[in-house]
């Protein structure tokens, strides 16, 4: 193997900080802030990165222009033209913008330092309303502050999944998040075939085949079969073209085990205990379809194996 390919393969992978680091110009001003504002753990994004704003009137090219990760007893710092006092987007005229570029080439930033400690609370403010006006973001960062506390978005993703109420979500083994996750699968109607094994698929991260309309027989309970009249007791289910049935009955929708399964390829044998690749049990993936996916309407279970190397939930 040559030396340089060794060398490269025994490098460490780059973390989304070191990539924030080396190609800022890459990273949007909302993503940066995100990376730093996780990294320091910090309640508000104005106490965890020191905003930087470059003396200059020439237009952005990136809305980062660089960036530093927080490091012991030193904060996060990034410099960014997008918002500030000073710059092509500053809210003072430009000969402030003149006077803090001669001081800086003068070597005397201290004026340039002041502007920026004003400007601080502002771009704070301004990042933290990109956070605040995103859900995905809202979210995580209300999470971030306060793991206890309760997330009013995640209320409103579990009630367009059907599991609004805090009973539901507890008998629920996957726990809330993957409910979450595909609230807008659950709430939209019909619910296709297609989509069904697409979702299946992207929970269990292995391929998913999902057959439809394979008839079974229904077994009929012994108070719904036909009877004909004896003595005194007088018959039920007995009229042809109506009601009769002779032993069980025929159907090809009338639950999804009847109707087909779901195939998992990859799956050396079919137990409840069966971990995909992904780390989700066979059982446990039958217990978010069937409670999450169709609500108690149809019926799930890991048993069989089709023909070939795979495990099917049906």
């Amino acid at each position: 193997m040559p030396v340089h390919a060794a060398c490269c393969d025994n490098r460490e992978p780059m973390t989304p900080l070191d990539y924030l680091r080396r190609q800022p110009h890459r990273f949007s001003f909302d993503a940066a802030v995100r990376l730093l504002w996780r990294q320091a753990g910090a309640a508000d994004p104005g106490e965890a990165i020191d905003f930087v704003s470059q003396p200059t009137l020439v237009h952005p090219v990136a809305e980062v222009e660089a960036a530093e990760p927080a490091t012991p007893g030193k904060r996060a710092r990034m410099t960014s033209r997008l918002i500030g006092l000073v710059g092509p987007s500053g809210m003072l005229p430009r000969w402030y913008t003149e006077l803090v570029a001669q001081s800086v080439r003068a070597r005397a930033p201290a004026i340039g330092d002041f502007f920026d400690m004003i400007a601080q609370r502002l771009i704070g403010h301004f990042a933290w309303a990109g956070a605040k006006y995103r859900p995905a973001r809202a979210a995580e960062l209300t999470h971030m502050r306060d793991p206890e506390a309760i997330d009013p978005l995640g209320g409103v993703l579990l009630a367009l999944a059907g599991h609004g109420t805090s009973h539901m979500v507890d008998r629920l083994s996957v726990g809330p998040e993957a409910l979450q996750h595909y609230a807008g699968f659950f709430a939209a109607r019909p619910r296709s075939a297609d989509r069904l094994a697409a979702l299946a698929s992207d929970w269990l991260g292995r391929p998913v085949e999902l057959h439809e309309f394979i008839g079974v027989w229904l077994p009929i309970s012994p108070d719904q079969r036909s009877k004909m009249p004896n003595g005194r007791l007088a018959g039920r289910f007995n009229q042809l073209g109506l009601d009769v049935a002779a032993g069980a009955r025929w159907t090809i929708g009338g639950s999804f085990a009847g109707a087909g399964g779901i195939y998992l390829g990859q799956a050396s044998t079919v137990t409840s205990n069966v971990i995909t690749e992904s780390g989700v049990s066979l059982a446990t993936s039958s217990y978010f379809i069937n409670n999450a996916l169709i609500q108690g309407s149809h019926s799930y279970g890991a048993r069989g194996r089709p023909p070939g190397n795979g495990a099917v939930l049906a």
